[in-house]
């Protein structure tokens, strides 16, 4: 793994945007698992030790 890129992280700052239910579909269907991130969703990937 080179980077982390988790995609759109949901946060009091954009939570009103992603109120728009079109809006919210289409940011789901831009990441892998098809569903939005919350703060703290990948700091277990994080700590993975490189070599």
């Amino acid at each position: 793994m080179n980077s982390l890129e988790p995609g759109t992280i949901v946060t009091d700052i954009n939570r009103e945007d992603l109120s728009d239910q079109e809006k919210r579909r289409y940011m789901e269907k831009r990441t892998v698992l098809g569903r939005l991130g919350g703060p703290g969703g990948h700091g277990g990937p994080s700590t993975l030790p490189t070599f």
